[in-house]
């Protein structure tokens, strides 16, 4: 289950056995930096420093399964690769570059690192890492959380955006369109006069917070520029209480903690967006976990 994704994870991480790196052909190999990870086209990474043999060089890595996919892409017919000054790949198939040096990870990476990663990808939990999330310290969770809270409220911006245009721009009209939505109503005069004058319940009043009124101050904070706005919003989630539902208390099962809205939304956003879909590459608790699971099988 190899992917080329996990291959650019490996690099990035360091997640290889560094002792005494060479090149097919024999030249050591010291990798000073590693590269900027580039997600468009042309080679992986770029700006890398890499010193082979008694030579440094600065310039790109490109990255593949098999070192025969380098003609299979095409890739020296391309000028975006001529920049490249190391070529790393999984495995060594028999394809020779001559300009270009090959570096192979394959029997430098813990056995035990692929494993966990192809239970990962395999998995039918809840959430694919849900035997070991339990073990990812708190510190981790606090700062991926707040990443994912800001995630979900930039989408949630983009929407309000989208409202603004067709509103010219109207933010009261926006607003009681997000309360009336969070509400239970519908979208008409008599429905914000009723609105007005409801006498909400806790959660329902909590709800139109955190879906409505929220994420408007946050989208108003982002189009006036105003960070420490965005920060208020932010902590005012805090002192919210814990919202619930069955995403979250499947989290709380796998002893996640969740006792205020910050911590709901950003779980909210975390089961959709990444655990559903297998992005544990993307994952600051997938990262943390692979990376113990190569510290437990060192090279």
């Amino acid at each position: 289950m190899l992917t080329e994704q996990l291959l650019h994870f490996i690099w990035q991480a360091g997640y290889y056995n560094k002792a005494e790196l060479a090149t097919l052909d024999g030249q050591p190999v010291e990798i000073m930096h590693s590269g900027r990870y580039n997600r468009n086209s042309g080679p992986d990474f770029l700006q890398a420093r890499i010193k082979i043999g008694s030579t440094l060089f600065a310039g790109a890595v490109e990255m593949h399964l098999r070192t025969s996919h380098w003609r299979q892409h095409k890739h020296s017919a391309d000028a975006a690769y001529n920049n490249v000054v190391l070529h790393v790949v999984w495995a060594h198939d028999g394809f020779d570059l001559p300009h270009v040096p090959v570096l192979e990870l394959q029997p430098r990476v813990a056995a035990s690192l692929l494993h966990y990663y192809r239970q990962l990808m395999e998995s039918n939990l809840f959430i694919p890492c849900a035997h070991l999330v339990h073990a990812v310290p708190p510190l981790v969770w606090e700062s991926w959380k707040e990443r994912l809270l800001t995630e979900r409220l930039v989408q949630k911006t983009t929407h309000i955006q989208q409202l603004l245009a067709a509103t010219q721009n109207d933010w009261e009209q926006v607003c009681w369109q997000l309360v009336a939505r969070y509400a239970g109503g519908t979208v008409n005069k008599e429905a914000f006069e009723e609105i007005a004058g409801m006498v909400l319940g806790a959660d329902a009043a909590d709800r139109i917070i955190i879906n409505a009124i929220i994420p408007l101050l946050f989208a108003y904070a982002q189009a006036t520029s105003n960070e420490a706005q965005k920060e208020k919003v932010l902590q005012w989630l805090q002192a919210i209480t814990a919202e619930q539902n069955s995403i979250v208390e499947g989290f709380k099962r796998l002893g996640v903690s969740a006792t205020t809205a910050f911590d709901t939304q950003a779980l909210l956003q975390l089961k959709p967006a990444y655990c559903d879909v297998r992005r544990c590459l993307e994952c600051a608790v997938g990262y943390r976990l692979l990376k113990q699971a190569q510290v437990q099988d060192p090279q």
